[in-house]
C-alpha cells in the first residue's frame, strides 16, 4: 500500500498532491456508501488467490458503485501482485478479461475497458505509469463526463434519488 502511494507521489513530484490512504475491512465494504470529497479515488487491491472483484460475489461491488456514483466516475483499479503482467502496451491482465467472461464478474472486465483498471506484478510498466499520471491529471484538471453505458444500475446516479443535480442556464 505504502508503496503505491509512493510510486503516485513520485509521478506528479512537481505537482502538490494529497495522497490520503484509508485501510478498509472487507466487513467495511459490504453497503459501503463513499461521501468524501476529492479529484479521484484509487482502489488498491493486492491480489492473493481467487480474485473477487466485483458483482454477485465481488469484495467491492458496493463501494465501487458507491465511488463512482460519488464521484461521477473518477475512479482508478490498481490490482497489484497478480500472476502475470499484461502485455507491453496493455492496462489490464488476460486474468482480468477471463473473470469478466467466465468468472461472473462483467463489471470488472467493463471497468477495464474504460480505462479504469490498472493491473500489473511487481511494478507498472512505463505506458501504465503514462495512464496513472494521465488519469490523475485527467481528474483534477478536467473533468470528463462519466461513461455509464453497459455498468450495472447501482454505478448509475439515477439509483441515488437523494442526488439530483440541475444546471439552471
Amino acid at each position: 500500500m505504502a508503496s503505491v502511494k509512493i510510486m503516485i507521489a513520485g509521478l506528479l513530484e512537481n505537482t502538490k498532491i494529497e495522497v490520503r490512504q484509508n485501510v478498509l475491512l472487507r466487513s467495511q465494504l459490504r453497503g459501503f456508501q463513499y461521501n468524501s470529497e476529492a479529484d479521484l479515488v484509487v482502489l488498491h487491491h493486492r491480489s492473493e488467490g481467487r480474485l473477487l472483484l466485483t458483482d454477485r460475489n465481488g469484495f467491492y461491488m458496493d463501494f465501487l458503485a458507491s465511488v463512482y456514483r460519488f464521484m461521477e466516475g473518477r475512479v482508478l483499479i490498481l490490482i497489484t501482485d497478480i500472476e502475470e503482467d499484461p502485455p507491453e502496451g496493455a492496462l489490464v491482465s488476460s486474468e482480468i478479461y477471463e473473470l469478466s467472461k467466465f468468472g461472473d464478474q462483467p463489471t470488472i472486465g467493463i471497468l477495464g475497458e474504460m480505462g479504469k483498471v490498472v493491473c500489473y506484478k511487481n511494478s507498472p510498466s512505463e505506458y501504465q505509469l503514462s495512464h496513472i499520471k494521465e488519469s490523475i491529471l485527467r481528474s483534477a484538471f478536467y473533468r470528463e463526463p462519466a461513461n455509464y453505458s453497459r455498468l450495472p444500475d447501482i454505478f448509475h446516479p439515477t439509483t441515488n434519488p437523494n442526488k439530483f443535480k440541475c444546471s439552471l442556464l
